[in-house]
């Protein structure tokens, strides 16, 4: 730079204000900034866009997911995978199943809901409970005790749920003929310590004086 550009400089500063130079420098260079605004706009309206493109997309998924009938099930929760509504969907195929008595199929429906990061609690515990379920349908009792006796023990799980499979775990274990570890799981669950499951308690105290009374005792 010039000493002349430096002194025109300095003389601009003293003749002008911030307000006025930046008016100098929009009329100079006012194509420049039509074509920031320009771009701006299309990046906002870009983003709107997608933001009502998406909605509209959930929707829709949501609606499929919900409404679609048994035997389109499968390839509807293929089509919106990962929809937050995927999870009821699949739980809706399983008990379809279920009452097919496809109990193998349905149990890879619940174990799929159980596998979902973004599944909620009460529909994960619902799985959880209903694939246990399936094992004990199916004909494999030992199975499906283990199975509830994992929910039982999963600290994790709501402490109705808990109740619930243990009630469950005991009664396939009075079922399998291991009296012994069945009464000491059903002494425990006796109890009422949650709110809520007061009912298993009370149907595990039941059963624990049925076993106790000898009525599940193997005639010889």
């Amino acid at each position: 730079m010039s000493k002349n550009s430096k002194k025109i400089e300095h003389l601009e500063k003293e003749l002008f204000s911030d307000r006025e130079r930046m008016e100098i420098w929009i009329a100079e260079n006012w194509k420049k900034c039509i074509y920031i605004a320009g771009a701006t706009v299309v990046v906002v309206v870009a983003i709107f866009a997608g933001i009502s493109y998406s909605n509209k997309r959930n929707v829709a998924a949501a609606a499929a997911l919900s409404g679609a009938e048994a035997d389109a099930l499968p390839a509807v929760i293929e089509k919106y995978a990962g929809h937050p509504a995927e999870a009821i969907a699949r739980i809706r195929l399983a008990r379809a199943l279920q009452d097919k008595k496809d109990y193998t199929a349905a149990k890879e429906q619940y174990k799929k809901v159980l596998s979902m990061e973004n599944c909620a609690d009460f529909l994960r515990s619902s799985a959880a409970l209903e694939a246990a379920f399936c094992e004990e349908l199916s004909g494999n009792d030992k199975a499906g005790c283990a199975a509830f006796a994992a929910i039982e023990a999963d600290s994790l799980q709501n402490a109705a749920v808990r109740a619930e499979a243990g009630y469950h775990a005991g009664r396939l274990l009075i079922k399998l003929g291991d009296f012994a570890k069945a009464e000491t799981l059903l002494k425990r669950l006796s109890i009422p310590m949650i709110s809520g499951g007061e009912v298993w308690a009370f149907q595990s105290a039941q059963l624990l004086a049925a076993l106790k009374n000898g009525e599940f005792k193997i005639k010889k």
